[in-house]
């Protein structure tokens, strides 16, 4: 068989989008500059991954490098690490939270996932947010091997640190994990740029031409369920 595992994002690939979506909205509604230091912070750290080292950066865990971003953000030069995470914790990520514990069951997800294990294949997580209970709130926990975020890897996708450190933590080879997203940068380009095939499901995209990196790409669970089953999991040539 080409593929020994299949590795998800988790928001916005386990359920649908428009829960995330919504989520996102009510904390923008009611704490706007809090939202916006916040997508603030995780530019910063993005555009600043390939220079952790250079910034004094390298030897902090991913919670205090975050902490590091806030307080660029927040322009306190004053303000130390542990309270600057404090701060971030509880002005977004308890809001974030509370909005999580809305998030229901997802058995189409739960299928699939069994399909996959019943294939005899691994399931894998890599996720750039905290994990909450989401998890078992959608009843999935128990269907992965290998459960990984931001806080493991100390990176966030698109780098491909965050990849690597799921093949090291496996034993796999790259081209032998096929991993599956709902944002082309962010999974796709990430995951290709570390040597794995990769897939976009909850997808609008409709025009191959603008995501040539992805495998293929679906609007749901149904579409690429299907797909799985046609061209991984029953295909001749993974027998």
């Amino acid at each position: 068989m080409k593929y020994k595992a299949i590795c998800f994002d988790i928001d916005g690939t386990l359920y649908p989008k428009t829960f995330m979506t919504k989520a996102m909205a009510r904390i923008i509604f009611y704490h706007p500059v809090v939202s916006k230091q916040y997508k603030s912070v995780r530019k910063l750290f993005r555009d600043n991954q390939e220079r952790f080292e250079e910034l004094g950066l390298s030897d902090m865990t991913f919670a205090q490098r975050e902490a590091a971003m806030y307080m660029k953000v927040l322009g306190e030069r004053k303000t130390k690490l542990a309270e600057a995470r404090v701060k971030l914790d509880e002005r977004y990520y308890s809001r974030l939270e509370n909005e999580y514990k809305r998030l229901p069951g997802q058995p189409e997800t739960i299928d699939t996932l069994k399909k996959i294990r019943e294939k005899g294949l691994q399931t894998g997580i890599i996720s750039d947010w905290p994990f909450f209970n989401k998890l078992e709130q959608m009843g999935v926990k128990e269907l992965f091997d290998v459960i990984l975020n931001c806080d493991d890897t100390g990176y966030l996708k698109p780098d491909k640190r965050c990849f690597e450190t799921y093949l090291k933590k496996t034993g796999l080879k790259a081209e032998e994990v096929l991993y599956v997203g709902d944002s082309y940068r962010k999974d796709v380009l990430g995951a290709t740029g570390a040597g794995m095939d990769a897939v976009l499901v909850n997808s609008s995209e409709t025009d191959a031409k603008k995501v040539p990196k992805a495998l293929a790409f679906f609007r749901d669970w149904k579409g690429f369920s299907k797909w799985l089953d046609e061209n991984v999991l029953n295909a001749e040539e993974n027998k």
